[in-house]
């Protein structure tokens, strides 16, 4: 996929293998994390709410979880996610141009990924 940044390497700790992600790709990705990651979410807020920091374990399966996403993301649905990068790079400040490219992924994703 031409306009993806970021490869994972499988051979690493999650946490050396996490990918950089650009603005437009961490705008692709958000309504798929926060679908694919929300018990780790979840997780973040409950202690949030407490008024604690987040530990170092939740904050690590978070960030190994979104990185899990991305990389099956790309695996599965890398044109659509090309495709709705390029737009919202493209289009910095009128997103809604990027609406459907955004639902056919999300849709993918549910389809091949979830």
């Amino acid at each position: 996929s031409g306009v993806l940044s970021s490869k994972l390497d499988k051979s690493l700790p999650a946490t050396m293998s996490s990918p950089v992600l650009t603005s437009a790709e961490m705008r692709a990705m958000h309504s798929i994390n926060m679908m694919g990651c929300s018990k780790e979410f979840d997780a973040m807020i409950a202690q949030k709410k407490e008024g604690k920091m987040s530990t170092p374990a939740i904050r690590d399966a978070l960030e190994s979880c979104a990185s899990k996403n991305f990389q099956a993301t790309s695996e599965k649905c890398g044109d659509t996610m090309s495709d709705l990068v390029a737009c919202y790079s493209k289009n910095k400040k009128q997103f809604i141009k990027c609406k459907s490219l955004k639902t056919s992924l999300e849709e993918c994703w549910a389809q091949h990924v979830m």
